[in-house]
């Protein structure tokens, strides 16, 4: 497996694109994530039903935020992407989050290239 945060950067931020890694597919309830010491995905949990991912959750290489980890997107896909992928994303916006008392917000994005939109 690829060190993402050395192969590759954060994107054309200034522009609104992003690169983006997938660490959970959307419907998913495993709690998979990016383990920077073994370059590979680790599986943390596995969550209760109800905590399916609504959309592909991912990461941003080469950034961190507050709580130590990689920024997280939320990837508006129409379908699952496999965990490992990785894809230029347009930023949608961001969701303002709290996590025990850190900063843990999560960029909403959509991949750059939809040729689903008509």
């Amino acid at each position: 497996m690829p060190d993402f945060n050395a192969v590759l950067t954060p994107g054309d931020v200034e522009n609104g694109y992003i690169n983006t890694v997938v660490e959970i597919p959307e419907g998913s309830r495993l709690k998979v994530e990016w383990d920077r010491e073994h370059n590979a995905f680790m599986l943390d949990r596995v969550e209760p039903r109800i905590f399916a991912k609504p959309c592909n959750y991912g990461f941003i290489p080469a950034t961190l935020d507050e709580d130590g980890d990689e920024l997280d997107t939320l990837i508006i896909c129409p379908e699952p992407l496999a965990t490992g992928v990785w894809l230029k994303a347009k930023v949608l916006g961001v969701m303002k989050f709290e996590d025990d008392g850190e900063v843990d917000d999560k960029i909403v994005c959509v991949p750059a290239d939809n040729r689903d939109d008509g």
